[in-house]
């Protein structure tokens, strides 16, 4: 339970994290990114000072044929759920220090974009058919490991993020595509892949899951 909690986790960070930026400096908005067939995605409320709490209180999709939205009671998290091509407003109410407030933006659907030619991992093909928008690596027993893709012609890297963790540290680094990485064996690891072309974005994670204790 406690690994699949990490793997969500993961996914959800590196799917969220293209549209973070300096958003605390804005207006309340919510994370904007595009959204594909075949992936789910969280978006949340972002432009708040650091220390305002807030809830949502409801979420209404324009076309929930289109995008399908849900959010947990007291959370802070709407979950997007792409269902077929198109576009499709989202709203949100959230209650902020006893006061509600309603934002919303408007999100595109679009079909998978196929960005990679391909991605290696220690030289062996990750099977992008099966595998695209994450590979997951369960008790992974390397000291390191090397990530190569190329990309399709318009595409380009907007970042490529490293977590590595375990129950009592963590820490955030960046990788170079192509480069051999050191993972620490006490801890899981992970590698995005930041994309965009044009105002598209799209990111690919890489889990490496140690067999760690309590796990």
């Amino acid at each position: 339970m406690k690994r699949t909690l990490l793997k969500v986790l993961s996914l959800c960070l590196l799917l969220a994290v293209l549209a973070g930026g300096a958003s605390a400096l804005a207006e309340p908005h919510l994370r904007k990114l595009t959204l594909w067939l075949g992936a789910t995605y969280a978006t949340a409320v972002e432009g708040l000072e650091h220390d305002t709490w807030y809830e949502i209180l409801s979420v209404k999709s324009s076309k929930p044929k289109v995008l399908k939205v849900r959010f947990d009671d007291g959370g802070t998290l709407v979950d997007l759920k792409p269902l077929r091509p198109g576009k499709s407003t989202v709203t949100v109410t959230y209650m902020e220090d006893d006061d509600s407030h309603t934002v919303s933006a408007t999100y595109k659907v679009k079909k998978y974009p196929k960005p990679f030619a391909w991605i290696k991992v220690n030289g062996k093909s990750v099977n992008l058919k099966k595998k695209k928008f994450a590979v997951t690596y369960d008790d992974y027993r390397k000291k390191n490991v090397k990530v190569q893709f190329k990309l399709k012609k318009g595409w380009r890297i907007a970042n490529l993020p490293l977590s590595t963790w375990n129950d009592s540290e963590s820490s955030e680094a960046t990788w170079k595509n192509g480069d051999t990485i050191e993972l620490p064996m006490d801890r899981n690891a992970f590698l995005g892949i930041e994309l965009r072309k044009g105002d598209d974005t799209f990111s690919y994670a890489l889990n490496f899951f140690r067999d760690l204790p309590g796990e």
